[in-house]
């Protein structure tokens, strides 16, 4: 097995980690390192994209307004898109901070949900494609165990609902 440490990850309120790569003959996984209980942890990413049938300011406002997340089924919720500020989803099941802010481009949280040590990284790309757009997620640092629940969710009941409601409004 060989591992290699990719550089220290750090963003601004968060708990500082390493992240590294182990390599076998069968599998790449990434790892993270927790300096809290001193152990190496499996992590997953998650990529997903969608055609929503709406502009960017109404994609924009869906996922950062909470009287559209409301309507689409995220709430309670408070949401704001301004860079540093907290966030809850489901009456705070999900919570975390706003740590890159790109009106109409770009949205990278820190999350947490569940009994997770460390946030989760979540990130929203938006790009304007004539009267539909394209959103991408990108979800970094999953724990390993809760991949497929965490993939399955997204689309069940965040960007799937969040899809359908722009489109049927």
């Amino acid at each position: 097995m060989v591992e290699r440490l990719l550089p220290k990850e750090k963003v601004e309120g968060s708990i500082p980690f390493h992240r590294s790569r182990k390599l076998s003959s069968h599998t790449l996984k990434d790892y993270l390192y927790c300096r809290i209980c001193g152990k190496m942890k499996a992590v997953k990413s998650i990529k997903q994209s969608y055609k929503i049938n709406a502009s960017v300011e109404e994609v924009w406002q869906a996922l950062t307004n909470p009287v559209y997340i409301d309507a689409w089924g995220g709430g309670p919720s408070r949401m704001s898109d301004e860079m540093g500020k907290r966030f809850s989803l489901w009456g705070a099941d999900i919570f975390g901070k706003n740590i890159e802010v790109d009106r109409l481009q770009k949205l990278k949280q820190e999350w947490y949900g569940g009994k997770w040590d460390e946030p989760s990284i979540v990130t929203f790309l938006l790009e304007e494609k004539g009267n539909t757009t394209k959103l991408t997620l990108l979800h970094d640092i999953i724990p390993d165990y809760e991949e497929k629940k965490i993939s399955d969710g997204w689309k069940k009941f965040y960007l799937g609902p969040l899809k359908k409601y722009l489109e049927n409004k």
